[in-house]
């Protein structure tokens, strides 16, 4: 989850129209929002409050900078609004030498590739004031924003040697119960909407009913032979249900197999359930 580049002998442009400041104490409620809206997307983030956001840069530590250093977190503004932040340590433990960018969000629009340009380039010149050569970002390979972003500046992208997810699913009727509004809300926005009828899904010891209709998905006890019967792979259940992995290829690696009377329909119905969802885990936000 790092990319890395050499610093260029200029900084780049900044955006028309957009200006960049350091953080003021009060601004933690905007980066807050701009975190929490940004960050919905992603598997991994926690979400945060202005308290909570605040209290991980009291002070510097292994996976953070401290905001008694301003320029750690330069905010853009448009007309006054906050559009967007980065937040950059510049004194990174075992990184002599680099300036980290660990935290980069952007408003909703059309105009977030321009605020990600701008804070990036910003970063550059505040690096070199402090004799710093490197610039590294500690940002989600799989967000596409700052990954455009990084590309068009010229960073160096590693080849990706996929990392490690480590996570496990104990209770997996809790877990769906506890994810039933987003599944509601994955089918009501997908071509199969209008689908009825039920699921069930078992792993290892592990067993739960879906029942779907009307574009809701409701986790119930189900009895007799259900609609579509999905059999998961202990070890590919958190790949599944946390968005690593695909129905689709899990199915081709022989993770998981489906008995129903459309078996095509039924893998198509299940990424819509358990859609591959980017990954990001916040430096700030390390264990």
């Amino acid at each position: 989850m790092r990319r890395r580049a050499r610093l260029s002998k200029r900084a780049g442009p900044r955006a028309q129209r957009l200006t960049i400041r350091s953080f003021r104490e009060g601004d933690e409620r905007a980066l807050a929002h701009l975190f929490n809206q940004f960050l919905a997307p992603f598997i991994g983030p926690t979400p945060v409050t202005p308290a909570s956001w605040r209290s991980q840069y009291r002070r510097h530590g292994w996976s953070a900078p401290s905001l008694a250093d301003r320029d750690c977190c330069r905010i853009a503004l448009r007309g006054g609004k906050v559009i967007g932040y980065a937040l950059t340590d510049y004194e990174p433990m075992w990184e002599k030498g680099t300036a980290m960018v660990q935290e980069l969000c952007a408003a909703e629009g059309e105009d977030a590739r321009e605020i990600a340009h701008a804070l990036l380039a910003d970063a550059e010149p505040l690096a070199r004031r402090r004799g710093k050569d490197m610039i590294a970002l500690c940002l989600s390979d799989e967000g596409g924003l700052c990954l455009r972003a990084a590309e068009e500046m010229g960073f160096e992208l590693p080849n990706d040697d996929g990392g490690v997810f480590m996570a496990t699913i104990t209770n997996l009727r809790r877990f769906l119960i506890e994810i039933q509004g987003e599944l509601s809300r994955r089918l009501a926005g997908s071509l199969l909407k209008d689908w009825a009828g039920s699921v069930r899904l078992s792993s290892g010891d592990m067993t739960a009913g879906l029942r779907l209709g009307r574009g809701a998905v409701k986790i119930v006890a189900l009895r007799g032979t259900p609609d579509i019967a999905v059999t998961i792979e202990p070890q590919a259940l958190p790949l599944i249900m946390l968005g690593r992995m695909e129905a689709g290829e899990a199915f081709l690696q022989h993770l998981l197999s489906v008995t129903a009377a459309d078996g095509q329909r039924a893998l198509r119905l299940l990424d819509v359930l358990f859609p591959r969802v980017p990954l990001y885990l916040p430096r700030a936000q390390w264990w």
